[in-house]
């Protein structure tokens, strides 16, 4: 118990002073806790209004990753206003530089209608950039579009692979919809013991 204490205070200092360099503009430093912030880590509460603050510094510096992170605030108005034409503009900035986070952060757009046109074709193309970066939710939601019949020449067999690729890079929701693909016999045939083994990954 002690150990764990130990272990989890040295963490919390860690990131304190980390926190302290990037007040001071490193760039490294300024990423990390702003990353943290926005997605909250076992050591760092979500903290959306000050990951804005660090993105915005980061966006500054014209770094990819202040760009990316400033868009996706602006697109739901975390930490502050909400405006998806500013959201879009730092998004496409940032996927522009190959930054998949950024891509998918566009397929969503899309894929939802957030601030533009839903338009299954164009979050398919953000979704299939990122995914040849191994993104596992870009992964995900290109089976998903191919499973829901949404983009031109869907498939079963690419929406399993195309799940099961994103189960393999991470993706914590990909149990659920192999559970159900192999339930339903989407792409493969219908094999109830697979559908329960990943359904019960899933509730795990």
């Amino acid at each position: 118990e002690f150990k764990k204490r130990s272990q989890a205070f040295r963490e919390e200092m860690i990131f304190y002073y980390l926190e302290k360099l990037a007040q001071s503009g490193d760039v490294p430093a300024l990423e990390k806790v702003a990353l943290d912030y926005y997605e909250g880590t076992s050591v760092t509460k979500m903290n959306h209004e000050k990951a804005r603050i660090y993105f915005q510094m980061l966006s500054d510096k014209n770094q990819t990753i202040g760009l990316y992170g400033l868009g996706a605030s602006f697109l739901y108005g975390h930490g502050g206003e909400k405006d998806s034409k500013k959201a879009k503009a730092l998004l496409e900035q940032a996927a522009e530089r190959g930054y998949e986070k950024a891509m998918a952060k566009l397929g969503e757009m899309y894929r939802l209608g957030l601030g533009v046109t839903a338009d299954p074709e164009q979050a398919m193309k953000w979704y299939y950039d990122a995914a040849k970066k191994d993104h596992p939710e870009a992964l995900l939601n290109l089976g998903l579009l191919h499973y829901r019949n949404e983009i031109p020449h869907a498939s079963g067999e690419l929406a399993f692979k195309y799940v099961e690729n994103a189960k393999k890079k991470g993706s914590i929701q990909a149990d659920y919809w192999l559970g159900i693909f192999y339930e339903k016999g989407v792409g493969v045939p219908v094999n109830a013991l697979l559908s329960e083994k990943h359904l019960l990954q899933a509730i795990q």
